[in-house]
């Protein structure tokens, strides 16, 4: 696109497309100021034939679309997270205190390590399914991995993040009931 009409439109409509966005979804996350800027990077990366005919309203539409982009990722992964607790029978979290933050943080730790833990297939295709919310067939044509590769190695992926969040919290429990017991006999 060019740059004087970028420039133009950025000075015409960045304040009041800053507000439209704030009113409609709220001060964030995703920061309005943040999605400003990746509508008019998605502008400039534009190949236009003809000019926009309505710039004010392409402007808001394209904003308000990677908003709901936004809370779609945010959705899905924490979808993620609750089929990992789920699936490693641990209680989900919802009752809003420090304490609860302070084990869900804590939890999200965990998990982080153990994803990075996986080997760089795993991670891209977990990624890929779980946070992107793309189907085997769309993960096969980015990857070149076969559909069934896809299925075994995401269904092992998460057989080892349950193992590993059961096994945590069996040590967890080894010691705080050791921990209770030396406490006993003092």
């Amino acid at each position: 696109m060019n740059s004087l009409l970028l420039d133009s439109l950025f000075k015409g409509y960045r304040l009041e497309l800053c507000q439209k966005v704030r009113n409609h979804f709220g001060s964030g996350p995703p920061d309005p100021e943040d999605i400003v800027q990746q509508t008019f990077m998605k502008v400039s990366e534009l190949q236009l034939q003809k000019p926009i005919a309505n710039p004010k309203a392409f402007l808001f539409s394209l904003a308000k679309n990677l908003c709901i982009d936004h809370f779609r990722k945010q959705s899905r992964h924490e979808k993620l997270v609750d089929s990992i607790f789920l699936e490693a029978n641990l209680d989900a979290i919802e009752q809003v205190s420090a304490e609860t933050i302070m084990l869900r943080d804590e939890t999200l730790t965990q998990l982080d390590e153990f994803v990075n833990s996986l080997n760089q297939k795993q991670k891209i295709l977990l990624r890929a399914s779980r946070i992107e919310g793309l189907t085997y067939q769309q993960i096969s044509e980015q990857t070149g991995y076969s559909v069934s590769d896809i299925c075994r190695t995401l269904h092992l992926t998460i057989e080892k993040l349950t193992s590993d969040f059961l096994e945590q919290e069996s040590l967890a429990d080894q010691y705080s009931t050791n921990a209770s017991l030396s406490r006993k006999r003092v």
